[in-house]
């Protein structure tokens, strides 16, 4: 890879952690830590989904997993995570379990999550981000503990 594509994954990185761990702050969740092995795995996939043209989860599920697709050519790395915490509109802490649409949202949070690897793949004009996280998160039965409300009313 070039210096400019190196640097411009590394600011996206940046960026995309910067923003999960200010999003987590707002939960009172503990932040996460960029995985360099995670990163590797991350990337691994997001350039399988590039090539196939497609958006599905890896399986088997090793890790928390969160993808986002873009048709859009410069996307900075606040953008996917923002788009999977805000699916919070559809979660129901009343419920503390799965619900659907809400995985990615729920996983951003995860309290137990401690690393976060992320990928990028570019095709043309689109882009494939894969974020993976360990230990995973959405574990049923264990929402409660690690899916916590706003603790603050910074804005978004």
């Amino acid at each position: 890879m070039c210096g400019a594509c190196c640097g411009k994954q590394k600011k996206f990185k940046k960026e995309c952690l910067e923003e999960h761990n200010r999003l987590r702050e707002m939960h009172d969740c503990p932040p996460l830590k960029l995985d360099a092995k995670l990163s590797k795995y991350a990337r691994n996939w997001a350039k399988s989904l590039s090539k196939g043209d497609n958006l599905q989860y890896r399986i088997p599920k090793l890790h928390g997993e969160n993808i986002y697709y873009t048709r859009y050519k410069n996307v900075p790395g606040t953008e996917p995570v923002r788009f999977w915490y805000n699916e919070i509109v559809n979660y129901d802490y009343g419920i503390q379990k799965f619900q659907c649409g809400t995985q990615g949202f729920t996983q951003v949070l995860w309290k137990n999550s401690c690393l976060l690897g992320i990928g990028i793949a570019k095709k043309k004009e689109q882009i494939w981000v894969v974020c993976n996280y360990s230990p995973t998160g959405n574990i049923p039965g264990q929402y409660a503990a690690n899916v916590p409300t706003r603790s603050c009313d910074d804005d978004d």
